[in-house]
């Protein structure tokens, strides 16, 4: 009898062990937080003195470390903002340049643009890498590579891990940190001189670096657009359209920029948005105003943004507008969003006047 009641037992606290791990392997899913159920606070940047204050990009490590990088009237001095969980502050990262574009490997956050000389009148630009470990900012000079040759700016960064780091810009730069050196490159399409042509986005999709490169000039006004992929000195051109304008053009993707989502998927902005599916771009949303900007943190948790105060969410069924966000402030041309799926970020420049100022939008 005492056997049979310790079988008893033991079957009794297998039985509630198996249970309770199961429970414990698989764990309710946290759903992101609607952002029509959110609470909204705005902050205004403004650099004093500064004739426009223009932030366009953001970096998060989390939603008490966001960078917002942009333009500034007054040059490297309030072009870069820290927002630490409580307040935006401006940021002096001591180099000699311009950011335009900033992305974060881990704890470090990258930027790249340009710095500039000026001799009699003719200004040369450089281009211009900095680092910040949390603690020291580091300027990575990158002209001693490559001895005389004069390089542009850097317009779009991409970072896979620290050893592969992508950044683009004028005449079809690329540069490639590949863990222990910077290695130069470009990305070069044939364009008559009165053309300017340049690296516009760059993002790291199914460990290959995607482009977006751009032309423009001439009197017609037209520009051209170009998907490229590849590695280092074997660039393949995907795909291109021409923009004209006064015409009903067919866009096939868009012309402002490239995103990963953290499903992996890759999208194409600027105009409308589009999805990268089976090696070919499907329009995925539509909108009389422009979009500029996106985040996707899941398949069915994405937010878009875009001129004339345009704002809009898609839950995994169907897109929706923040119309009472957008009926606040109206006119703000939006550029970025950011989200943890608790909070949301996003970042636009007011139109109502000088000095020119830009906001950001807090949800929780």
């Amino acid at each position: 009898m005492k056997s049979f009641i310790q079988v008893i037992f033991l079957l009794s606290l297998f039985t509630a062990l198996t249970t309770c791990s199961d429970q414990g392997t698989n764990p309710p899913t946290e759903q992101p937080k609607d952002p029509r159920e959110m609470t909204w606070t705005v902050d205004t940047i403004y650099y004093p003195g500064a004739f426009q204050t223009l932030m366009s990009n953001f970096y998060a490590f989390s939603s008490k470390n966001i960078y917002v990088v942009g333009h500034s009237s007054q040059g490297f001095a309030g072009s870069l903002y820290h927002f630490n969980g409580n307040k935006w502050e401006n940021v002096n990262y001591n180099a000699r340049g311009i950011l335009l574009r900033i992305t974060g490997i881990e704890n470090e956050l990258w930027g790249v643009g340009y710095r500039g000389t000026e001799v009699y009148g003719v200004r040369t630009e450089y281009s211009h890498i900095v680092k910040y470990d949390g603690q020291t900012w580091q300027e990575i000079i990158l002209d001693n590579l490559w001895g005389l040759v004069t390089l542009g700016s850097l317009q779009a960064i991409s970072a896979e891990n620290k050893n592969n780091i992508w950044a683009g810009g004028a005449d079809g730069i690329v540069v490639h940190y590949n863990g222990s050196k910077w290695v130069k490159d470009s990305v070069r399409i044939p364009h008559p001189s009165r053309f300017s042509y340049g690296i516009k986005s760059i993002v790291m999709y199914q460990n290959k670096p995607f482009i977006m490169g751009t032309m423009f000039g001439g009197t017609s006004g037209e520009i051209k657009v170009y998907h490229i992929t590849g590695s280092e000195k074997n660039w393949i051109l995907k795909d291109s359209m021409i923009i004209k304008p006064g015409v009903n053009n067919i866009w096939k993707f868009g012309q402002e920029d490239l995103h990963v989502g953290k499903s992996g998927k890759l999208y194409s902005i600027g105009g409308d948005v589009w999805e990268y599916q089976n090696g070919q771009w499907t329009k995925i949303y539509t909108s009389q105003q422009y979009i500029s900007g996106m985040y996707e943190l899941r398949e069915d948790y994405i937010f878009v943004v875009g001129h004339y105060s345009h704002l809009a969410f898609y839950d995994g069924k169907s897109w929706s507008r923040l119309t009472q966000l957008e009926a606040k402030i109206p006119g703000v041309i939006y550029y970025d969003v950011w989200t943890d799926g608790k909070e949301v970020f996003i970042v636009g420049n007011l139109t109502d006047g000088v000095p020119m100022k830009s906001i950001v939008w807090h949800g929780k």
